[in-house]
C-alpha cells in the first residue's frame, strides 16, 4: 500500500512538472509571437511614415519650382512686355 500510494505521489508530480513545462513552453511562444506582430508593425508604420516624408519633400519641391518658373516668367514680362505671350 505505502509503494502504491508513493508511485501515485511520483505519477502527481511528473505530471504536475509536466504542466509547467507545457505552460512555460506557451508562454515563451506567446511571447514571441507579440515580439513578432509588434516589430512588424512598427517596420511598417516607419515604412509608411518614409513614404509620407518622400511624398511631402516631392510636393514642397515642386511648389518651389513653379514659385521659381512664375517669378522668372514675371521678371520676363516686366523686362520685355513682348515676352509675356
Amino acid at each position: 500500500m505505502t509503494r502504491q500510494m508513493s508511485a501515485e505521489r511520483t505519477r502527481r508530480a511528473a505530471i504536475t512538472d509536466s504542466d509547467g513545462l507545457r505552460d512555460a513552453a506557451v508562454n515563451v511562444a506567446d511571447g514571441d509571437k507579440r515580439s513578432q506582430i509588434l516589430r512588424a508593425e512598427g517596420d511598417k508604420d516607419s515604412a509608411i511614415l518614409r513614404g509620407q516624408g518622400r511624398c511631402e519633400s516631392q510636393i514642397l519641391e515642386a511648389e518651389g519650382f513653379a514659385t521659381a518658373v512664375r517669378t522668372i516668367n514675371e521678371s520676363a514680362a516686366a523686362a520685355s512686355p513682348r515676352s509675356s505671350g
